[in-house]
Formats: structure tokens, C-alpha cells, sequence
């Protein structure tokens, strides 16, 4: 799926059995679960969706997956064990960092959080490096989403 916002066309990351295509900042998914927290800064340069997310408590990290320009790939298989782990109780919490380029080759980061005892994911959106995104699009964004292994379609309401 391809959208356009600011100018730039991207596309939304599919893991799991589907594909992660690059180039996406803006993910459409409903939640069930909890919302979509988004930062403003109010001029001041604050973030508190950024905030929060530096301030976290830390996880056991997942080996990150970087995208280049145009790649399309399905989520490695240790990739998707480690975010389940937590949830199939064989581990405390992880977190996965998947990096991919916007059209014109600014990074975009996800960071997808799991929780041991938890049936559900937290996804935190990094879109403030891009640079030829709209000012309102390059805020933080944070929501809660249900966990499948089958066909993580993920993203932030």
C-alpha cells in the first residue's frame, strides 16, 4: 500500500509472513486496544511521546533489521521469535528496531515492544528524521496493538 503525505509517496511495513516494504512513516491499522499517543511540540521543540520513549525501561534487544532504499523482505524468523518470547513466556520483555528509507532516503523507525504475560505489542513510530515529511508528521507516535504471530500487519491508528 502506497500513501502520500507531504509530498512523498511510502509504503507500510508488513512483518511477519507478509512483507515489509519500504518507505513508510504513516501506518493504518485500528487498534482494539488503546490508542495512538502523538507528540507536539508546541513550538518548544518538546516531544512526550519521544520523551517517554528515552525514558523507558530497557529491553532485551532483538537484533535490529535495516531495510535499504526499495527493499521488500519477509521479518526473519529470530526476528519474529524474539518479540514472541515475552508472550509465550519464555522471556522477561524484548524490543525489535526496524529501520527503512523514505523515498528520498531519510530513516524511519519502528520500535516494537513486548511484554512477558502480555497478548499484546507497543509500537513507538520515530518519523523525525524525515526530512521532507509535513512538521505534524515527523512527530512521535505510540500506540498498543494485539500480538499475531500469523501476519503482523503493524502500525498506529
Amino acid at each position: 500500500m502506497t500513501e502520500r503525505m507531504g509530498g512523498t509517496a511510502r509504503r507500510r511495513p508488513r512483518l511477519g509472513r507478509g512483507l515489509v516494504a519500504a518507505g513508510a512513516s504513516v501506518l493504518v491499522m485500528a487498534s482494539a486496544i488503546g490508542g495512538c499517543d502523538r507528540g507536539n511540540d508546541g513550538g518548544d521543540g518538546a516531544d512526550p511521546v519521544r520523551d517517554a520513549f528515552d525514558a523507558r525501561d530497557r529491553f532485551a534487544e532483538c537484533d535490529p533489521v535495516i531495510l535499504e532504499q526499495g527493499e521488500e523482505f519477509q521479518l526473519p524468523p529470530a526476528a519474529l521469535d524474539c518479540l514472541a518470547a515475552p508472550i509465550d513466556g519464555s522471556a522477561p520483555n524484548a524490543e525489535l528496531r526496524v529501520e527503512y528509507p523514505t523515498v528520498e532516503g531519510d530513516p524511519i523507525v519502528h520500535h516494537f515492544r513486548t511484554r512477558a504475560g502480555r497478548d499484546t505489542m507497543e509500537i513507538v513510530i520515530d518519523p523525525s528524521a524525515d526530512e521532507f515529511g509535513s512538521v505534524e508528521g515527523r512527530h512521535w507516535r505510540r500506540c498498543e496493538v494485539p500480538f499475531t504471530r500469523d501476519d503482523l500487519d503493524l502500525g498506529c491508528p
